[in-house]
């Protein structure tokens, strides 16, 4: 069997995951994927304030299931999301406790870098144009 999981981050508040699976060899991976099971895990996500935010999701998938495996995986979905939650939130706390701490750069977390960076530019560009706005100058 191949698998496939790629992000996608449409900054600043778009998040697809497209991951799936089919049989070996059939290029699936690659994109040839005419017979595959594939799912999107959609996240659109609504800032509360500087240090919260609403995370609204959507899970679209290629195939077809009753009534029963769909509310399975509709519950192992709603429990994986949970998990990420709690971490999420203890990153969150963490941060806000020591935010001059050093963050440590491991590299299955370089997307989680890059989306951080992408937010930051635009945070600053909108600074940049506010601040430009404010005193009648050009940003």
């Amino acid at each position: 069997m191949d698998r496939w999981q790629y992000y996608h981050f449409d900054a600043p508040n778009i998040a697809v995951v497209d991951f799936g699976s089919a049989a070996a060899g059939t290029g699936a991976p690659e994109g040839n994927r005419g017979d595959c099971l594939q799912l999107y895990s959609c996240h659109f996500l609504t800032p509360v304030d500087e240090q919260n935010c609403i995370d609204h999701w959507v899970i679209v998938k290629n195939f077809p299931t009753d009534a029963a495996t769909t509310g399975a995986m509709r519950a192992q979905l709603r429990a994986a999301f949970n998990e990420d939650r709690v971490v999420l939130e203890a990153i969150q706390r963490n941060e806000n406790e020591r935010p001059d701490a050093r963050r440590l750069r491991l590299a299955l977390d370089a997307g989680v870098h890059r989306m951080r960076r992408m937010v930051e530019e635009l945070l600053d560009a909108e600074r940049a144009s506010a601040k430009a706005a404010a005193t009648g100058t050009a940003a």
